[in-house]
């Protein structure tokens, strides 16, 4: 299964999804939506809400709001997500 993150430097968020999937072992890949060719890469497949953390595996993305409920983690639902 290939997971990726889209992240921005300075988001909370992103970091607290990296340590969830980290412990759990998942490895993943990376990008910074800073780099107009990754923000662009996201707009070429019509997502415009580009808060980060952005969460893909395989060819599904989940946005922020799927992966939190305010500022925290939505485990149960990531654990869905990643089965």
């Amino acid at each position: 299964m290939k997971v990726r993150i889209y992240t921005t430097p300075r988001c909370p968020k992103c970091k607290i999804l990296k340590k969830f999937l980290a412990r759990k072992g998942i490895q993943f890949e990376e990008l910074n939506l800073e780099d107009s060719d990754v923000a662009a890469e996201l707009i070429m497949r019509d997502v415009f809400d580009l808060t980060t953390p952005i969460l893909e595996i395989g060819e599904k993305l989940y946005l922020e709001d799927d992966l939190f409920n305010n500022d925290e983690l939505n485990v149960e639902k990531l654990e869905r997500i990643l089965k």
